[in-house]
């Protein structure tokens, strides 16, 4: 798979083969853009809360946001993810976080668990099906 390989189906983005697959072969990639993108709202919206507050990133990826985060401070965050090629690239990348191989629609925290839930287009492919 390449990097700009579109699944056969949009339900394919509901499906974690089609993850699996796809970070088996991609370091890296950014959807909807970058965190120099969203630095500042992102920043902003968080303004409010300590650099200790604990942060749950949805359907991390293999995305840098977490990395990012943390080389602004932010220190204690959890990033979940349906597949575990996504979550050991990143952790390879920044084994200071913690890594949940999880379902996001089945997530077994109790309320409150987290200060702050961020999550940066995984709400796309749970739409698609």
């Amino acid at each position: 798979m390449h990097l700009m390989d579109l699944p056969e189906s949009n339900q394919d983005y509901g499906k974690k083969d089609y993850w699996d697959a796809r970070y088996a072969s991609e370091d890296e990639y950014e959807w909807l853009g970058g965190f120099s993108f969203f630095r500042n709202e992102i920043l902003e919206s968080f303004k409010t809360f300590h650099r200790s507050s604990s942060i749950l990133q949805l359907g991390c990826g293999n995305s840098s946001l977490s990395t990012d985060l943390r080389n602004e401070g932010w220190q204690n965050i959890t990033n979940i993810d349906i597949s575990s090629n996504g979550l050991h690239k990143l952790k390879s990348r920044d084994p200071c976080s913690n890594y949940l191989l999880m379902d996001m629609t089945r997530m077994p925290f109790t309320d409150n668990s987290f200060d702050i839930i961020i999550e940066k287009a995984t709400m796309d492919s749970l739409l698609v099906s």
